[in-house]
């Protein structure tokens, strides 16, 4: 897991990153524009310079990067994203070879990502379904709606979120209301984005939907009543679960990741995993802007993007407009900007990086490009 200590107005904050999977490119490196300094040196077009270096062809003392224009940091810190479980704890669940049956795989891999470090900066919540309750109210909307386990911050190293699954595990009712289940998901999700929180849904089943009138058809429309900001991941434990891609495409995750059964040791291991490739995929390289200090008026063509790792030579990621070959970053709104979004490939070099700082620096012309 990367941890970046963002420099915000004089205070470090430390923070969980992630990001898309494009890898086609990285950040640039000095090579090809001159040499960094670092008392004073140059550099030539690229606009990477050493950690008080000014730059040559981006403008001198006053286009470079460094003291000679820097009138401070930015404030703020990546968002954190909020994941609302809804697991299967339909009867089948618990049948499977030894010595892993479905479920307790499951609850073993739950239970590892909700107490892993690597989860700080997710919040989770959690529900289950079928009910634990008669038939008829499996099949409510509203009984869903209220989670079994409220928003909890992770690592929850108290446990509360696995001991609720341990105390709610596979029941008689061998039916999947996938539907009605996803419906009162959905509908909490949208109530955290109502507040201002980025959030998305991870489905865990073993099977297709069944019950309430749960189809695979009806389970996609349900995941996309989210979209386009709340998406829905689903996970399949279990073999030929292909028909869950349906309801992955529905919720804007584009396929389902299913964790075969065929090797019942390797279950846990495997859902691990897959549940550490959901939290890349749902957190983002985002920087709230927040504004300069002093009274100081933003002038957004005079801010860049540092990054620094740990025992490294700091590196400047040039402005692209539109992410183009996913290098760099760029404003949400480059007319009024509110959020720094770093490009997907550059995104995914800081992760590549055990440790580092990423400080956002105004009064300096932005480099690699014109925001407008």
């Amino acid at each position: 897991m990367l941890k970046r200590a963002i420099t915000l107005l004089g205070v470090a904050s430390t923070l969980a990153l992630a990001c898309g999977s494009s890898d086609d490119s990285s950040f640039r490196d000095g090579s090809s524009g001159g040499t960094s300094g670092t008392s004073g040196g140059t550099s030539g077009s690229s606009g990477v310079i050493g950690s008080s270096g000014t730059s040559g062809s981006s403008g001198g003392a006053d286009g470079g990067i460094g003291p000679a224009c820097a009138t401070a940091t930015a404030s703020g810190k990546a968002d954190p994203v909020y994941l609302v479980f809804v697991v299967d704890r339909s009867g089948s669940m618990k049948f499977n070879p030894q010595p892993n049956n479905k479920w307790d795989s499951v609850l073993a891999g739950l239970t590892s990502f909700f107490k892993d470090a690597q989860s700080a900066g997710l919040f989770a919540s959690e529900q289950v379904f079928p009910q634990p309750s008669p038939s008829n109210d499996a099949c409510t909307v509203a009984n869903y709606q209220t989670p079994l386990v409220p928003v909890t911050a992770l690592p929850d190293t108290a446990g509360t979120l696995a001991t609720a699954l341990t105390n709610n595990g596979p029941s008689a009712n061998f039916n999947t209301p996938t539907k009605p289940a996803l419906d009162g998901a959905i509908a909490f999700a949208k109530t955290l984005e109502a507040t201002g929180k980025k959030t998305a849904v991870v489905l865990v089943t073993d099977g297709e939907p069944s019950g309430c009138g749960s189809t695979v058809g009806n389970a996609a429309t349900s995941a996309g009543a989210g979209l386009p900001t709340i998406k829905t991941y689903v996970i399949g434990v279990g073999d030929l679960l292909t028909n869950l891609d349906t309801i992955a495409m529905g919720g804007g995750t584009t396929k389902a990741v299913i964790v075969s059964t065929t090797n019942p040791a390797s279950i846990t291991g495997d859902f691990v995993t897959v549940l550490g490739g959901i939290r890349k995929q749902a957190l983002s390289c985002e920087y709230p802007m927040g504004q300069p200090p002093n009274g100081e008026t933003l002038d957004i063509n005079k801010v860049n993007v540092q990054f620094t790792p740990t025992g490294g030579t700091v590196t400047t990621l040039g402005y692209s407009a539109d992410c183009t070959n996913g290098a760099g970053w760029r404003y949400d709104n480059p007319t009024t900007p509110t959020k720094i979004l770093i490009c997907p490939s550059s995104c995914n070099t800081l992760l590549a990086a055990a440790d580092g700082k990423i400080d956002i620096v105004f009064g300096c012309k932005t480099a690699g490009g014109t925001p407008r």
